[in-house]
């Protein structure tokens, strides 16, 4: 059995320098405390496959110093804590553009001033996470008590699958898109301008394996981790 360790990074590095190539192949939590440079397209991988677990910029910062990307896989997260946060942040800032863009997988989840991305960097900072947090929601879009912000999530039912399952979504949200990908990030199957809070994903030639449904609100982007047998 594989134990799942902790990569921590004290002082700056470099996207060039692939600083991940350096970590445990089991890692599942990385720590930046202080200076991460993207200065080049950068997609780690950990075994050759995308790193798919939490980095914590704890008091540091995501700096993209070049017109590059950082690539982490679809189920992979980022949490910002202690004033850790992604400089540059919006057009007041020097140097900012779309291409400076934070992806899972294939999907353009984040850049500096929001060009063809889910969000804006700024508003990545504003929550405090990215890919794993509740969605940065509209004051129209809160019930109850206004502090309390509803959760987005996604289950699939039956999870795990011999056949079709079910994605379904808290009722109050409606599913916009729906991709299946598999380990290797090809996207297997995609249904659009569904428009409903649950959908039935037809098997049909799936082989057995772990898949991803990444299902896409106008409120953000759930990725659910799927096992069919």
């Amino acid at each position: 059995m594989q134990v799942e360790a902790q990569c921590v990074f004290h002082n700056k590095i470099l996207a060039s320098d692939n600083p991940f190539g350096a970590c445990p192949i089991t890692t599942d939590t990385i720590f930046i405390l202080d200076t991460f440079e993207i200065d080049v397209n950068y997609e780690p991988m950990l075994a050759g496959f995308p790193f798919e677990g939490v980095i914590i910029v704890d008091g540091g910062v995501l700096y993209w110093s070049h017109n590059s990307f950082f690539r982490l896989g679809a189920s992979a997260c980022i949490r910002l804590i202690n004033g850790g946060h992604i400089y540059p942040e919006n057009i007041l800032n020097p140097g900012c553009n779309a291409s400076e863009a934070l992806y899972f997988d294939t999907f353009n989840y984040a850049n500096c001033n929001g060009e063809n991305a889910l969000h804006t960097f700024s508003e990545v900072n504003a929550a405090g996470c990215a890919n794993c947090c509740n969605p940065i929601l509209n004051n129209d879009d809160y019930f109850g008590d206004a502090n309390e912000p509803i959760s987005l999530n996604v289950v699939g039912i039956p999870n795990p699958s011999m056949g079709d399952f079910i994605l379904k979504a808290n009722g109050q949200f409606v599913i916009k898109s729906i991709e299946i990908v598999d380990l290797a990030g090809h996207i297997c199957a995609k249904f659009q301008n569904l428009n409903a809070d649950q959908f039935v994903v037809k098997r049909n030639n799936l082989a057995a394996g772990v898949y991803f449904a990444r299902v896409l609100f106008k409120e953000g982007l759930v990725t659910k981790k799927i096992v069919l047998h």
